[in-house]
């Protein structure tokens, strides 16, 4: 059988036996108004299987949780994606302002808040940081009072501030023996940056609280010539200059522009990393989605782009796993299947969550690299694996493991996590 056929044929396929037992209460921790959120409860709703409780990450509190644990014996636990809204990011900026202040991060001003309000959410890498302390301070909330009366959880809290974090969790990869690309440095202003690249070459500087390529630079070098590629830019306005993430490529050669957004950028800590060269298909560059449920990866989406940065909020192509194995050669085939066992790997690093998205590059010569891991990255619509969506899916497992007997826990860390 040949690699491209066994590997459509065997990725994690789950079976469903569901035995009598008392389902538990479903509680979503999250954003209420975004589709993540949506979805879910619409999947969990018509399972027959137990209340669907949606608690908005602005209603979150010790007094709430109490009360819900208190009413519900058996609670299955679900942690979405929080500041995709202003209202959610706000609340979250809050929150985090005073932690973010005491490490000399940047906070947000009420005349910066009131600013972004005007605008609209775009996206942006602002005050990532002051937002990731707002996040944990909810994360603690969860652990404390609702987690060790958990059943069940898609997400456990720690693992959702580590994979929120993207230089600790490339550090606890590294460390862990995984391919990932190699840090080159930590740094704080472009000046350390430009010092890299005239060394390397090629490489990328990423933020470490940013999605959707926001607070992602690459960087080339050559006979000490720099280009940037970059979807950052600046919009100057009355509350002073704003930096934000749009949906068109820009390649910066004046160093002074790039100093300024690499400068705004490493305040809010960010990591420098080897450019992996991706491999292509139809000319393009191609990276890969893969949504492990479970432990095993059920969905696998291609993501192609002309430019370094293959989001696909950025408008890129998408490409079914079948088509993109039709169009490989067999390096790179047997490339993507070393991704899925690379995945994974790296999913048993985390027993306590059960779904967490990959974005893994194959390189030229079919090697895998995790480039990012997402504990929110299972908004695939569209991506069906044995005709089910991710949502589905994962309802399936969670039933699976509950009618099971299977407790889901929460075990104590042991990673070392690199603030």
């Amino acid at each position: 059988m040949s690699v491209k056929r066994s590997l459509l044929m065997t990725i994690g396929a789950p079976s469903m036996s569901r035995s009598e037992a008392r389902w538990p209460c479903w509680l979503v921790i999250g954003d209420r108004s975004t589709r993540r959120v949506r979805l879910f409860e619409a999947e969990a709703s018509s399972r027959d299987s137990g209340p669907v409780i949606v608690l908005d990450v602005t209603e979150l509190s010790e007094t709430r949780l109490a009360q819900l644990r208190d009413r519900y014996p058996s609670i299955a636990l679900r942690i979405e994606a929080w500041p995709e809204s202003m209202r959610c990011r706000h609340f979250l900026m809050h929150r985090g302002a005073s932690q973010a202040a005491a490490e000399h991060s940047p906070v947000a001003s009420e005349r910066e808040l009131e600013f972004e309000k005007s605008q609209g959410n775009f996206l942006h890498p602002q005050f990532g940081r002051q937002i990731h302390w707002g996040t944990v301070s909810l994360l603690e909330t969860l652990r404390q009072v609702i987690e060790p009366h958990c059943c069940f959880s898609f997400h456990d809290s720690r693992d959702v501030e580590l994979l929120s974090n993207k230089r600790a969790c490339q550090h606890f990869f590294e460390s862990s023996g995984l391919p990932v690309p190699e840090i080159l440095a930590f740094p704080t202003s472009y000046d350390e940056v430009r010092e890299v690249t005239r060394i390397r070459g090629r490489c990328f500087l990423k933020c470490a609280h940013g999605s959707g390529a926001s607070g992602c630079l690459a960087f080339h070098e050559s006979q000490g010539t720099i280009r940037c590629f970059t979807m950052l830019r600046w919009l100057e306005n009355a509350s002073g200059p704003w930096l934000y993430c749009g949906l068109e490529l820009r390649v910066l050669t004046n160093e002074l522009e790039i100093a300024r957004i690499v400068d705004r950028i490493c305040q809010e800590r960010a990591h420098l990393e080897h450019w992996i060269p991706k491999a292509t298909v139809g000319g393009r560059n191609f990276d890969l989605r893969m949504v492990s449920i479970g432990g095993r990866v059920r969905h696998v989406v291609a993501r192609v782009s002309p430019s370094p940065f293959t989001n696909l909020n950025l408008m890129n192509k998408r490409l079914s796993l079948q088509d993109l194995l039709q169009a490989l050669g067999p390096k790179q085939a047997l490339g993507v299947e070393a991704a899925v066992q690379v995945c994974e790997q790296a999913a048993r690093l985390f027993p306590g969550t059960a779904t967490i998205g990959f974005d893994v590059a194959v390189d030229r010569r079919g090697q895998p690299w995790i480039l990012e891991a997402n504990p929110f990255g299972s908004l695939l619509p569209g991506v069906l694996h044995q005709g089910r969506d991710t949502y589905a899916t994962e309802m399936d497992f969670a039933l699976q493991s509950l009618g099971g007997g299977a407790k889901h826990g929460f075990p104590a860390s042991t990673r070392t996590e690199l603030c």
